[in-house]
């Protein structure tokens, strides 16, 4: 329902509580088809390194379907498109799979278009849909509870998708094969239409729905002459490049550098997952602790420290040393995600955040993921090319340059503008310890 004004208290509570619902079904569907299985099904039907770079920047491309979801969010409000993008983005989600079926069979090149296609649909539709979700939670929030929200609807998605993720290793143990990949997919499909029925259920204000009405050009035009949004830009930038080019190359070095089975990559995308629950529910208290400025420069400094721990792996496999750069890699992008979304709901009021959320979206997430879909696939394939036999070499060799080249995030991230000192809590021992390390 939309409401012309703020939700009523007790509307307020159930719209979270259909969002925590929507958390729990989408991170049981999203595990069956999202990156991980993406991945891995492109492995299966043995398709180049190249490839694999090109799917870990599509979930950043897909964000030029941004404007689309503007327009059907003018029509049906910011709720119901976001359930109708989630229904054509698990739809989506059955050409991917579909796309290994046709590539096992020998149709390579048909099922590489599928691949690629699919997946752009399937992260376009996405984004399309999550055009309106920070204004949306911030309409179902207030400054006191979003902290707590977004941590709290994260840490669920995060433990449905390592129960799914259990499953899934359950099965592919059992019978690893194209079908059982396919048939995975298209049952996490199923699931994911299925969570958009509590999509339907969250009221609005209805100043999201005028917003998304309103031209768009001269909204644009004044978002362009924030200084505050043009450094979140440039942050947000830094931060999907840098998650871009380690954590989908990670899942391949496993694999192609050590020669793990599908189970096994499972299992190390599974504890990536489950390093992000407690991670979640925490990131609130600790975004609204110190700031979600300083807490996105401490998951930056983390997800760097992968690809210093990458350097330090030698030619056998060490399960030690690589369960520690999953568990870094997941705890640092849960912590990531939630501060950028903290940082924005609380730096723009309502009335803007359709608007700047759109300029932030196109120019940080598709920017990077063009930018970083190029840089790591010419650098995959320059470094596999100079290892010659010795594989996990050649990945050390990417994972040295790809440190030198997002160490300068850094400092992008450190130009964020601190939030105002009213919309946090500072008196605690956390604060005064951090504030003198970051």
């Amino acid at each position: 329902m939309i409401f012309n004004g703020p939700l009523p208290p007790e509307r307020m509570r159930s719209s979270q509580r259909s969002y925590y619902a929507f958390s729990l079904l989408n991170g049981l569907s999203y595990m069956c088809v999202g990156e991980g299985m993406i991945v891995l099904l492109a492995v299966k039907v043995n398709f180049p390194d190249w490839v694999v770079s090109v799917l870990g920047a599509m979930t950043y491309v897909g964000y030029t379907m941004l404007p689309l979801g503007r327009r059907v969010c003018a029509r049906l409000g910011a709720a119901s498109s976001q359930a109708f993008f989630w229904v054509a983005r698990n739809v989506s989600a059955i050409m991917v799979a579909l796309a290994g079926l046709a590539a096992y069979s020998g149709a390579r090149t048909l099922g590489l278009i599928m691949l690629i296609g699919g997946a752009f649909l399937f992260y376009g539709f996405r984004a399309a849909g999550l055009v309106m979700s920070q204004p949306l939670i911030g309409s179902i929030t207030d400054d006191r509870s979003r902290g707590r929200v977004l941590g709290f609807s994260t840490g669920i998605f995060c433990a449905a998708s390592t129960m799914s993720l259990s499953l899934l290793s359950l099965l592919l143990r059992l019978d690893s094969s194209i079908w059982m990949l396919t048939g995975i997919m298209a049952a996490g499909s199923c699931t994911g239409i299925g969570s958009s029925r509590f999509l339907r259920r969250i009221d609005e204000n209805a100043i999201l729905h005028r917003s998304a009405r309103r031209p768009i050009l001269g909204e644009l035009r004044t978002a362009l002459q924030s200084s505050t949004l043009r450094k979140q830009v440039l942050a947000v930038f830094s931060v999907n490049t840098a998650i871009i080019m380690t954590v989908s190359i990670s899942l391949l070095t496993v694999k192609r550098g050590y020669g793990v089975s599908d189970t096994g990559a499972l299992l190390f995308t599974l504890i990536q997952t489950v390093s992000s629950i407690p991670v979640s529910f925490g990131s609130g208290w600790i975004s609204t602790t110190i700031g979600p400025r300083k807490t996105l420069l401490i998951g930056y400094a983390m997800l760097l420290g992968v690809s210093l721990l990458w350097l330090t792996a030698g030619a056998t496999f060490n399960p030690v040393l690589v369960t520690t750069i999953f568990i870094l890699q997941g705890a640092s992008s849960t912590i990531m995600l939630n501060a950028n979304a903290h940082y924005f709901l609380q730096s723009f009021s309502p009335d803007q955040q359709v608007s700047y959320s759109i300029l932030l979206q196109v120019a940080a997430s598709v920017g990077a993921g063009l930018f970083g879909m190029s840089c790591s696939a010419l650098l995959i394939n320059y470094c596999s090319a100079s290892a010659g036999a010795e594989i996990i070499s050649g990945f050390q060799h990417y994972f040295m340059l790809t440190l030198i080249l997002l160490a300068p995030g850094y400092r992008l991230i450190s130009r964020l503008v601190p939030l105002p000192i009213d919309k946090r809590h500072l008196n605690t021992p956390l604060w005064k310890v951090v504030n003198h390390i970051v």
